[in-house]
């Protein structure tokens, strides 16, 4: 029962997954695998809180399993329990015990990303690389460079890499995930007819998974293009709905970013202090969260409503150490957007000559991602 519904888990049949899974766990309720394998069920079908608890419980009593099965149920608790170091050193050393895992290597990779460590990433996909083609599966290859690329700020390398993880999808899930990542790409570098033809799509494809990551995703990129055409009541409305049903399904991040950009648009629409009544309380959450791209952004944009407030010295403060963050991850697009937003900031604070390099490097740093500028 525990290998069928491994089987149908890692095919993407979460429903099927649940019936063998429990099914198993019904007969041995200890048993550390079964529990580990129901949990990312769990967290694959949008109830995080629900996976954490097993996943914890996976852990406790997983003692008795070979150490390397006991690291991949202790790597995959910590991701689900955001402490992505933590994560990243036991997925490290299951890669170790057993090299030739490439859905551990996978892992790996998925966490370095998330936690900003580019080269990292590279260097575990290049690894990836040389295992044998029937043992990988190009899809999830595909869908993870699309990630790195977003990291980074390439949304065109994003949008080829989301293309052929499409192509190569073996299940709706990873399917719908690669015309997400496609969408996004589309909305950023202007094509945003191309981007909502893809929801539509996204829709129907959702229809029934109205709750997962996946659909919370799909909701905040519509949320986004509702902001782009400057619909801005309209726009909180659904990052707060985003946020409300995020935290209720324990997917902190996604209800973090959310929020950001809710407290983003109420810049954008003239009210500062929501904005920064918003903002400025995330900065803590996104450092816990510790993905530092994300904190960076949260910085850049509470050091934007700090301008609009008039608030200078704050402002650049703010705008600095996010642009530290940026340039440390790598990820020109929030390089850009911040030496955008700093130049601002000292220009009308009257400081033109530390305002123009960084509208130049910036203006390149656009030019360099794909960005409409």
């Amino acid at each position: 029962w525990y290998r069928w519904g491994r089987r149908a888990l890692d095919r993407g049949d979460e429903t099927s997954a649940f019936e063998w899974l429990n099914k198993s766990l019904n007969r041995e309720p200890a048993e550390g695998a079964t529990q580990a394998a129901l949990a990312e069920a769990l967290a694959k079908s949008g109830d995080r809180n629900q996976a954490l608890e097993l996943a914890q419980s996976a852990v406790k009593g997983s003692a008795s399993l070979p150490r390397v099965e006991q690291l991949r149920i202790a790597a995959f608790e910590a991701e689900l329990d955001y402490r992505l170091p933590d994560a990243m050193a036991k997925w490290q050393a299951v890669s170790e015990l057993d090299p030739g895992d490439a859905g551990s290597a996978l892992r790996l990779a998925s966490v370095q990303i998330a936690a900003g460590e580019s080269k990292a990433a590279d260097t575990t996909l290049a690894a990836i690389d040389q295992l044998l083609p029937a043992i990988v599966d190009p899809s999830r290859i595909a869908l993870l460079r699309a990630r790195l690329a977003t990291s980074r700020g390439d949304q065109r390398e994003r949008l080829a890499q989301a293309e052929l993880a499409g192509n190569e999808a073996k299940s709706d899930a990873q399917r719908i995930a690669a015309w997400i990542e496609q969408a996004w790409s589309q909305a950023l570098i202007g094509e945003g007819k191309a981007a909502e033809a893809l929801l539509s799509r996204l829709d129907q494809a959702l229809a029934e998974m109205s709750e997962t990551p996946l659909a919370l995703r799909r909701d905040l990129l519509r949320a986004t293009l509702r902001r782009e055409a400057a619909a801005f009541d309209e726009a909180i409305a659904l990052f707060d709905l985003v946020a409300t049903r995020a935290t209720e399904h324990g997917e902190r991040a996604i209800a973090a970013n959310a929020r950001r950009e809710a407290g983003f648009v109420l810049a954008l629409a003239g009210r500062h202090k929501e904005a920064l009544a918003r903002l400025v309380p995330l900065v803590d959450e996104h450092d816990a969260l510790g993905d530092p791209r994300e904190l960076a952004s949260t910085l850049d944009v509470a050091g934007l409503a700090q301008q609009r407030a008039g608030a200078m010295k704050e402002a650049q403060a703010y705008g600095e150490r996010s642009l530290a963050l940026y340039v440390a991850a790598g990820y020109r697009l929030g390089e850009a957007a911040a030496r955008n937003h700093l130049g601002m900031a000292f220009a009308r604070s009257g400081r033109f000559a530390d305002a123009r390099p960084h509208w130049h490097v910036g203006l390149g740093a656009f030019e360099d991602t794909g960005i409409r500028s």
